[in-house]
């Protein structure tokens, strides 16, 4: 353990690299170390394990849920905690339907993506009709001093995420009651990625969280991007689970200019929960959709507005599921393979030993219905 003056020596020097070193300090300490960072957020977060020494002021009572996020300026609507396998909200009820909408949603069902893009369209609506509220105040500023407003989601080469998509559709609407109240529209910005996708993020560690964030996350704008200075960051996300994506994102914008970072997601899930084991992002996500090709499967792929995000591409693709995927094919319209396909492709998942099998009985299926010539190029317009 280390007194107050030994932490401020430490920290002036730029001695401290890495926030685990003060895991186990007691809670006076812990406090004089919760000050310190709540007024130098940046500088913390430039030091390793940022969301470590939040776990101990969290863990400790020196904050709750409510300021962990209020301190990283982030927003959220629903808030989930895990009790003997099941999630309930803040109130205790029971998530049921709202876990299966999840579910769903991060497997490409679109009109469950709708569906929360409605709710967030209309908290955000509310929020900006209340003058004491924080998005009113921030967007009054925003057109007062005449900026930019620039919405940011998770990095995506050529098949969406869930986030994506969710966001996508929000912005779209928000933007039209913006723009007829005479408020700054929301400027959405793809972040690409040029690596290939992790094959499983959901699953990882915080560690390996981190570690894939450094070697193949989004290309974040530089600093031309904010060479005017008035250009505000909202980070917009599904879920939270450790905040390694976002922490980054704002460590790095903020650091290239921008005037502000905040974000918004869907749900969080109870930090207390999330950081010890972030793989309940995973169980969250196979509550009702799971690793099986079965008739929820194929009725989600055949909704008329799917889209195939990278988990559905996962789950279809996996050598574990190649050998239901004969007798799976023929209750998904051929349309829907053909776009499935196109977009494997232009994600490389024909490169991954584990997808190559799959690929390729879902090509001599499309040759065989006329849907590819033989070469496997499409014969057919894609819807």
């Amino acid at each position: 353990m280390v007194c107050k003056i030994d932490f401020i020596s430490l920290i002036e020097k730029e001695e401290v690299i890495d926030w685990n070193v003060f895991k186990n300090e007691n809670k006076d300490n812990l406090t004089l170390i919760y000050d310190w960072v709540s007024k130098n957020l940046i500088k913390s977060m430039s030091i390793k394990n940022f969301r470590s020494i939040m776990y101990s002021f969290l863990d400790s009572g020196i904050i709750d849920i409510n300021k962990y996020f209020k301190m990283t300026d982030s927003f959220y609507i629903h808030s989930l905690f895990l009790n003997n396998g099941e999630f309930f909200g803040a109130s205790g009820q029971n998530l049921i339907k709202f876990t299966k909408m999840y579910s769903q949603a991060k497997y490409g069902s679109y009109k469950d993506i709708e569906f929360f893009s409605n709710i967030l369209y209309k908290y955000m609506v509310a929020e900006l009709q209340n003058k004491n509220s924080h998005w009113y105040i921030f967007f009054e500023n925003v057109k007062k001093n005449n900026e930019k407003v620039v919405l940011l989601t998770t990095g995506w080469r050529s098949a969406p995420s869930t986030a994506n998509i969710l966001f996508e559709i929000f912005s779209k609407n928000l933007n039209v009651w913006l723009a007829l109240k005479n408020y700054p529209t929301i400027i959405n910005v793809k972040l690409p990625r040029l690596a290939l996708p992790c094959e499983n993020y959901a699953s990882l560690s915080e560690m390996e969280r981190i570690s894939i964030s450094k070697n193949r996350d989004h290309i974040i704008p530089a600093s031309n991007f904010f060479a005017s200075s008035n250009v505000n960051i909202i980070f917009g996300d599904d879920i939270f689970i450790t905040g390694s994506t976002a922490d980054k994102l704002q460590l790095e914008c903020i650091q290239n200019g921008a005037k502000s970072f905040k974000s918004l997601y869907l749900a969080i899930l109870n930090p207390l929960d999330a950081f010890i084991d972030p793989s309940l992002e995973e169980y969250l996500n196979k509550k009702f959709i799971t690793e099986d090709l079965n008739d929820d499967v194929a009725n989600l792929l055949n909704y008329k507005y799917f889209t195939p995000v990278l988990r559905t591409l996962r789950l279809i693709f996996d050598r574990k599921n190649f050998i239901q995927l004969p007798s799976f094919l023929p209750k998904v319209k051929n349309t829907v393979w053909l776009s499935i396909y196109i977009s494997s492709l232009n994600n490389d998942f024909h490169l991954e030993e584990n997808c190559k099998p799959s690929i390729e009985l879902v090509k001599k299926y499309l040759i065989l219905t006329k849907t590819l010539d033989e070469e496997g190029m499409p014969l057919i317009i894609n819807q």
